[in-house]
């Protein structure tokens, strides 16, 4: 993203916008600038999210990532502008590169695993993430920070009667107003309609036809300006066919059957929840979510569907209504239907999946959905249990770990509370994650330890059935442990169950007290934290088992990062603070503090965007579909803020104090944050009330934005009171600003907000901000 507290904001200081006449053949480029930008980086971000398994937590790397390149484009390759004399030609050619760079980096993210010898469906780790996401970005990014120093100063070359800072100014306006129009067409005008190489492709031919009225600029002659416009005429004359003759679609599906192997590709979707995609093996079909796999058919794994079928049924003394959430198709639904249940409802975490699960089943299995009580809820599993009063014998969760926030709002203690409502006397919720008969490492017996102490915190009886898939059955008004093997053989024997698996001995063997004792022993000795929907301790200890399978370099440092306190985070701020303060009569504390300040401002502004994401994933679940108003948002955000501030310059007599007064807005808006997800929130949801309020998520990300982009043009003109450097000075406030924003996308959405919660994320900014803002006051006296 073009994040606009960063590597543009140092443009907007000092802005004046005189009413001088801004040239029509340079508007509509900057326009389709931040068009272009905009789009890409929601293709890219999109497309990055499958390759990581649909890890929203990997955002704050990808978004971190594209702001430091964006960052380095602007500043340095900026540079070159400034010793080319023509500079219409050079614009061209950054902009020819970031056209040609962005099907590259497409067709990278799609293939990068297989580059490196990941194998489908193989995870990768955190650092991977980030060294992955850095190569696949950097030729789009850079160029596109290039773009933005390149466009102001061929502006100022076209304008030559308008001063710096204006025009500076005016290719910021024009470039925020691409990039809004960008994020809300991509959503509602591309992204329902076309594939994300079509969308790429027309964002190049769009590029390439500015190109070509570039070239109309003068100057118009030389050799070397006559070869840029065949090159550029070549380019969009082949741009065209690829995207009109079909070849667009070869292109897609070549990139797809790159990401998958030998895998036979014969279905791939974006849905709002995430990517959907089909694979054949003979007479199989698996199908996949965010790239894992969640169902088989026409054959599935018999063991899994039997066990996760037939024990719950069978510790219940008489089922009748089931509620199925996630994986009931496949042979679930037919197990579960040889009980003596009148009722099975199924709803899918995806409803797409349901949808193509319709065409690519056999008659046999689209004959489970349509027996008698068989009812399909086309709707999130967790949004129909807030909308139904209905009351079952059993509800059973087929999602087997919660390796993401779309996941983990199954596995949390609110949710827990909410499927406990639902059940009737004797009821029975199943939940099921991996395991292990033989060994068990430390991160195994963390993410199992965190959801069983969740559930004992919600249900009065748990019991867990060990195995290479371990079975945990709550009740609260059922003694589980009072279901003894026996009573078990006595149902199957009495319902008279045609099964291949389920017989007296596996019973006796699976329910084993010795191998249940083990297990339970073993999960006990370890500290571990409650699961929650804000706080999501399940996806950290579900990322350090992931990341001890694939990234086993970062496995001690995930350990080390398992118990942190918020008390150490308050006392090393309060520290920070001793620190500082006992500076407050060097000569360079006024400096420091406002550098403080606008670092603290820049962490803050990207756990802002983040906490939002991260929130709107918990209430909602599809943030891949919305992901891009939420960034457009916080865009628009900073551009008002920064703007507002800069057409108020000249009326600002107290910057200072106007200054502080933005820090204190910050605060207040770190502390408001949570009272918003974790009181208000929740209250309406309990209520019933939800959908109506999605636009006050759009809202508080326009907020936060505003508060980060109103800071840095305010910040110069403080700065250079103690400064006669201009250059130095602003490259030193934009890189101070640019870190803070790096450190708050990797620090967020790795560390931060999976460990510590949304709640005391939100309090490490207010102590942040907090020890910024009493620095700035100890040394105001010095400006």
């Amino acid at each position: 993203m073009s994040l606009l507290w960063g590597s543009h904001s140092r443009h907007m200081a000092g802005l004046k916008l005189p009413c001088t006449h801004f040239k029509k053949s340079f508007t509509f480029p900057l326009l389709v600038m931040g068009f272009s930008g905009m789009v890409a980086q929601i293709i890219l971000l999109r497309e990055l999210l499958v390759t990581f398994f649909g890890n929203e937590l990997s955002i704050g790397i990808i978004l971190a990532n594209w702001l430091i390149l964006e960052a380095i484009g602007s500043y340095f390759l900026g540079k070159i502008i400034e010793h080319i004399e023509d500079k219409v030609r050079l614009f061209i050619t950054a902009q020819l590169i970031f056209s040609l760079s962005l099907p590259f980096a497409l067709y990278l993210t799609r293939v990068i695993k297989v580059i490196f010898g990941f194998s489908p469906g193989q995870g990768v780790g955190a650092l991977q993430m980030i060294l992955f996401s850095l190569a696949i970005l950097l030729p789009v990014s850079l160029s596109h920070g290039a773009l933005f120093t390149f466009g102001c100063r061929l502006h100022l070359h076209l304008n030559n009667s308008e001063s710096p800072s204006a025009g500076a100014g005016r290719v910021y306006i024009l470039e925020i107003l691409g990039t809004v129009l960008g994020g809300i067409a991509f959503t509602y005008a591309l992204l329902p309609f076309f594939h994300s190489f079509q969308i790429a492709f027309g964002v190049v031919l769009l590029n390439l036809f500015v190109c070509l009225l570039l070239l109309k600029l003068p100057p118009k002659s030389g050799l070397s300006g006559k070869i840029l416009s065949i090159f550029t005429l070549a380019l969009l004359c082949l741009a065209a066919y690829i995207t009109f003759s079909g070849q667009v679609e070869i292109l897609h599906w070549n990139s797809i059957k790159k990401q998958w192997g030998k895998l036979d590709v014969v279905y791939y979707e974006n849905s709002p929840f995430g990517n959907i995609a089909v694979t054949k093996r003979e007479n199989q079909y698996d199908f996949y979510s965010d790239g894992l796999p969640i169902i088989t058919i026409p054959t599935p794994d018999i063991a899994f569907v039997e066990d996760f079928a037939h024990f719950p049924l069978l510790f219940h003394p008489g089922p009748e209504e089931v509620l199925v959430i996630s994986g009931g198709a496949g042979g679930i639904i037919r197990e579960i239907s040889k009980h003596p249940v009148k009722s099975i409802d199924y709803a899918e975490l995806d409803p797409l999946i349901l949808k193509v699960l319709a065409e690519f089943s056999p008659t046999r299995i689209k004959a489970e959905w349509q027996r008698p009580g068989v009812h399909i809820r086309y709707l999130d599993g967790r949004h129909y249990l807030n909308k139904t009063n209905r009351r079952y014998d059993l509800i059973l969760i087929g999602l087997g770990n919660p390796n993401d926030l779309q996941t983990n709002r199954f596995f949390t203690i609110e949710f827990f509370t909410l499927a406990k409502a639902r059940l009737k006397e004797q009821g029975i919720l199943l939940i099921n994650l991996p395991g292990s008969l033989t060994y068990l490492s430390e991160e195994l017996k963390k993410l199992n330890g965190c959801i069983w102490k969740t559930l004992k915190e919600v249900y009065k009886y748990v019991k867990i059935i060990p195995g290479e898939t371990n079975l945990f059955l709550a009740s609260d008004t059922l003694d589980l442990a009072s279901v003894t093997a026996d009573k078990l053989n006595q149902r199957l024997a009495h319902r008279k169950l045609e099964v291949n698996l389920i017989t007296p001995f596996y019973i006796n063997y699976r329910l084993d007290e010795r191998r249940r004792s083990w297990f339970i022993n073993s999960i006990k000795e370890t500290v571990i934290r409650l699961n929650r929907d804000y706080r999501p301790s399940g996806v950290f200890y579900s990322l350090s088992l992931w990341n001890a399978q694939f990234s086993p370099k970062l496995q001690k440092l995930f350990s080390r990062l398992d118990e942190p306190k918020t008390l150490t985070f308050i006392f090393l701020c309060l520290t920070f603070i001793f620190i500082f303060t006992a500076r407050v009569f060097s000569k360079n504390m006024p400096k420091i503090s406002l550098s403080l300040c606008l670092a603290t401002t820049g962490f803050s502004g990207m756990l802002f965007d983040l906490v939002v994401v991260f929130a709107f994933q918990v209430v909602f679940g599809y943030i891949y579909h919305r992901i891009g108003l939420i960034i457009t948002a916080f865009m628009m955000g900073t551009g008002l803020g920064g703007l507002a501030i800069t057409l108020c310059m000249e009326k600002i007599k107290r910057e200072l104090l106007t200054f502080l007064s933005l820090e204190a807005g910050l605060i207040l808006f770190s502390i408001l944050l949570p009272v918003i997800f974790l009181k208000i929130i929740p209250s309406w949801q309990v209520m019933g009330i939800l959908f109506p309020f999605e636009p006050l998520f759009y809202l508080l990300s326009l907020t936060g934005g505003i508060l980060v982009g109103a800071e840095f043009p305010l910040a110069v003109k403080i700065f250079l009171k103690k400064s006669t450097n201009f250059s130095r000075s602003v490259g030193l406030l934009n890189a101070l600003d640019l870190t803070g924003g790096w450190l708050g996308g990797i620090l967020g959405g790795v560390v931060l907000l999976p460990i510590l919660g949304l709640g005391q994320t939100c309090l490490v900014l207010v102590m942040l901000k907090l020890t910024a803002f009493i620095l700035l006051i100890f040394s105001s006296k010095r400006y």
